[in-house]
Order: structure tokens, then C-alpha cells, then sequence
């Protein structure tokens, strides 16, 4: 019964129910609640990440590097939701991207916003840059895997996805106007979801990743959906399976 009472208590915490939805928000004022979120952090040697939050964001931080053992390995970092979502639903945060340069010769430095559902699909909504321009960009783990990609140099914005049926949608606003990005639709993308925010430096063939210092802001992050519930431990561990790997263009 313990355990019971103590996610009655997660739950009424964090959601506000009203005509059949469910809503959570988040301003990160005090810091990164243990009980929505969990953290992760694949460092650079000499360059690691800080992930802190209490000033009215999560900030994700981390220098530049010259670690040439993980040059070929992404460097990452971020925070996974310890609760899933389901039914039809709109998720959105904010974003500031502080330091977010372009990648100096291979790979991309990223922004992700992303959702991952119980039945393997993976769909996105990002800010990145390559090593020509600014872009944004609608993904998933369905092919043709990347939906849309397209310049865009929004710094400060809000990034959303949403799901109506099997149809994920992503959108980025600059906060004058919002752009949807692309859909895309599939039985992958059915079921409890949980969601996912990262910072990273990618690699990609030839090689090697950017190693360039990083610096963005998550706040003010919003859902609406048909239920919002905390899994049993079990299917969590299986979500962040998926959830720490990081999309592949194809």
C-alpha cells in the first residue's frame, strides 16, 4: 500500500484534469522534479555536461572539447519523462539556444524534442545545424525517416508535437508564428508515450562529431493528452531503450 499511496501523490501533484484530458506543466522553477523527469549525460573527456535547472530553465551546458577517443561517439545530454502519455495529445517547450553553433566539418549539433511510444515508433521535432546552415526539422524512425528538413535559425521558440489517431505532427514556433514541419502517420506511433529532450554533439560518416561548446534552455513545457499515468518500472526501462538513441539520417 505504500507504494501505492506515494503515486497517488505523483499523480495529483502534477496533473490538472478537466473535460476527459489530462494536463501536466512544468516551469522548472524548482529545479528538475525527480518525479517527472530523470536525467542522462554521455560526456566528452575534459568537457562534461552540467544540467541544472532553478533559474526559470533547465539549462544544458557543455564546453568545447578536443577528446579525440569519442570523436566518433555522439555527445549527449538531457531528461526523460518518468510519465507516459496517451490518447490523442499536444506537447510542447520552450527553447533559448544560447551557444549553438554550426558543426565545423561532419555531424550535427542538435536540440531534440521527441516523443517514444510503447510500440517502437520515435518521432521528432529539432532545431540543428550542419556545418553549412541553421535548420529545423520533422523525423522519425519510420522511412523515409527524415519527413521535412528546412533552414530555419529560430534561437528562441517553442518547439510541439502532436498526435491525432496514428498522425504525429511537428511544429516550431518563433514565437510570432508557428510553422508546422512536417506529419507523417503509423501504427508504430500508437500507445503509451513518453517524451524526451537532448542536447548533442553527433557524429556521422566520415567522421568525426562537432566538438563545439554547446549552451540551451528548455522551459515552460506543456501537455495535453487523453491520460497521463506512471508506468510500471518495467515498461519505463524498456521506453529508455529508445528513448537514448539518437536518430540517423538516412
Amino acid at each position: 500500500m505504500k507504494n501505492v499511496r506515494v503515486l497517488a501523490v505523483i499523480v495529483l501533484s502534477v496533473l490538472t484534469v478537466c473535460s476527459s484530458a489530462a494536463t501536466l506543466t512544468d516551469n522548472f522553477n524548482n529545479g528538475i522534479s525527480s518525479a517527472n523527469w530523470k536525467t542522462f549525460q554521455a560526456d566528452a573527456a575534459g568537457a562534461p555536461w552540467t544540467i541544472s535547472a532553478g533559474t526559470g530553465a533547465v539549462e544544458i551546458s557543455k564546453p568545447a572539447d578536443n577528446d579525440s577517443s569519442t570523436m566518433y561517439q555522439n555527445a549527449t545530454a538531457g531528461f526523460l519523462s518518468n510519465f507516459a502519455i496517451e490518447g490523442n495529445f499536444s506537447v510542447s517547450i520552450d527553447f533559448d539556444l544560447r551557444t549553438f553553433p554550426l558543426a565545423p566539418a561532419y555531424g550535427w549539433n542538435e536540440a531534440q524534442f521527441k516523443v517514444i511510444t510503447e510500440q517502437g515508433g520515435e518521432f521528432y521535432s529539432l532545431r540543428y545545424t550542419n556545418n553549412v546552415d541553421q535548420r529545423a526539422e520533422a523525423f522519425c524512425n519510420v522511412s523515409p525517416y527524415v519527413i521535412n528538413s528546412t533552414g530555419n535559425s529560430t534561437m528562441l521558440g517553442k518547439l510541439k508535437i502532436t498526435r491525432q489517431g496514428n498522425t504525429m505532427s511537428a511544429f516550431i514556433d518563433n514565437g510570432t508564428v508557428e510553422t508546422l514541419l512536417g506529419q507523417k502517420s503509423s501504427q508504430l506511433f500508437l500507445g503509451k508515450t513518453i517524451i524526451q529532450l537532448l542536447v548533442a554533439n553527433v557524429w556521422d560518416y566520415p567522421g568525426p562529431r562537432p566538438n563545439t561548446a554547446l549552451d540551451v534552455r528548455f522551459d515552460n513545457f506543456t501537455v495535453t493528452a487523453g491520460s497521463i499515468t506512471i508506468p510500471e518500472p518495467m515498461t519505463m526501462f524498456l521506453f529508455g531503450l529508445g528513448g537514448l538513441l539518437l536518430r540517423r539520417k538516412k
